[in-house]
């Protein structure tokens, strides 16, 4: 069996979103003959969950090395809650400050910090093949680093698209964000270029952010598109979706909700919901799953939305399959500082329960074209009211015999993580 050292810094017992694809990929690879010797974080018990490492194969072997600048410490200045303005400028003086000292981000102490534990693993294991999953970002310069100390070749596999210097001016990647500092923006563009073209292979999770790697990144000329995949669950024996049980139309959706956030997205969301209910002959009601501020709370009651939005908020993950049984049609929208081209593990769950899916994200994106080639829905860029009211409307007319074509089926098949989970392997070998 060939070893690889596998690079990623959140791996369980972490029970995070950003360890769910280190934690499938390195499950599945066993399977097709590569045997990875996991060199990880830690940041203390957080999300820690023990369970989570029974999920694992016996041939994955762990290794831990502590990171000099822990999580909590490097999120305690939060720039968006403070109501002093001086507070304000002093947090925001202090992450530019951080910026131009620790680029590209603050991982990279860590990065330095496993060097030399990366390099007994390699000579112990007689590895010859390093695999990184990125963000954060700063391991990516660790495959760079290694392949010049010991001659290994490494594989990036993007977890988060790194190149933040580019949202806002690309088309791919049109979204509000904070801006970055201009010796961010070089250590980004100078970091990427070098790891990018020195990797053996480029791993993204959507065809659009490989698209991207190539036109940067012309000599890199082996990126592969591996998408955030569908594991066995409990949804996928589901063959059809039971009738509604009232004349209310039960809208669903599952996630984080904060119009506080850098988004402006939910508050259009939230007004366009209003238009349709107004607009409409229909009577709806829309179910919120998840976190909520206080200030969320507050416009939903501003809108007079309260008897039209039933906030449930957090919930265990064992009881959703019984609450999403209950749905007419699932909402789905991606806030624009966030990932709106990476396929999230919900959407899966949602094609399996065959029931239409309405997305407010983008035209263009990856979720879009999930959507629209699984035939599962309609989407809308979703940035002014209208165009929500309207895609609202437009869902309820959706020809639903479409969610139970066998050639649906096949196409949603392209996306099992274990079948890309070998052709990775396939490329690592």
């Amino acid at each position: 069996m060939k070893k690889i050292l596998y690079i990623v810094y959140y791996f369980p017992p972490y029970q995070i979103t950003d360890s769910f694809r280190a934690t499938r990929v390195a499950k599945f690879l066993p399977d097709n003959g590569i045997k990875p010797i996991v060199l990880t974080g830690y940041e203390g018990k957080h999300h820690w969950q023990e369970k989570t490492l029974d999920e694992l194969p016996p041939e994955v072997e762990i290794h831990r090395v502590s990171n000099p600048i822990s999580y909590k410490r490097k999120n305690s200045v939060n720039l968006y809650k403070e109501t002093s303005k001086l507070q304000k400028f002093k947090n925001r003086l202090i992450m530019t400050l951080k910026d131009i000292v620790i680029s590209p981000d603050s991982y990279i102490i860590w990065t330095l910090k496993i060097i030399p534990t990366a390099i007994k693993l390699i000579k112990k294991h007689k590895i010859d093949h390093v695999m990184i999953c990125i963000g954060p970002y700063s391991p990516a310069l660790a495959g760079y680093i290694l392949k010049k100390l010991t001659g290994v070749t490494y594989t990036l596999d993007y977890r988060d698209e790194w190149r933040k210097n580019y949202k806002g001016t690309s088309e791919l990647f049109e979204r509000q964000v904070k801006p970055e500092s201009l010796p961010r923006r070089f250590w980004n563009n100078f970091w990427e270029k070098r790891c990018v073209e020195n990797a053996k292979n480029v791993f993204t999770v959507s065809k659009h952010m490989t698209d991207v790697i190539k036109k940067f990144y012309p000599k890199q000329k082996r990126a592969f598109a591996c998408y955030n995949g569908f594991v066995k669950s409990e949804y996928s024996h589901l063959d059809s979706s039971p009738k509604p049980t009232t004349d209310i139309l039960q809208f669903y959706y599952i996630g984080h909700f904060d119009v506080d956030s850098l988004s402006y997205n939910p508050i259009k969301f939230l007004s366009g919901y209003k238009s349709f209910l107004k607009n409409s002959e229909y009577k709806a009601q829309l179910h919120l799953f998840g976190d909520m501020n206080e200030q969320t709370k507050a416009l939903i009651t501003k809108l007079a939305l309260d008897n039209d939005i039933v906030i449930h908020g957090r919930f265990e993950h064992s009881t959703l399959l019984k609450k999403l049984m209950k749905a007419d049609f699932f909402v789905q929208f991606c806030y624009p500082d966030l990932h709106p081209e990476t396929l999230s593990l919900k959407m899966f769950e949602y094609v399996f329960l065959n029931k239409p899916i309405i997305s407010f994200s983008s035209e263009v994106g990856e979720m879009a074209s999930f959507i629209k080639e699984t035939r599962s829905g309609y989407t809308c860029w979703g940035y002014d009211e209208n165009s929500i009211e309207k895609l609202f409307h437009k869902i309820i007319e959706f020809p639903k015999e479409e969610l139970f074509s066998p050639e649906r089926k096949e196409i949603i098949e392209k996306y099992n993580f274990e079948k890309i989970v070998s052709f990775m392997a396939s490329k690592l070998k």
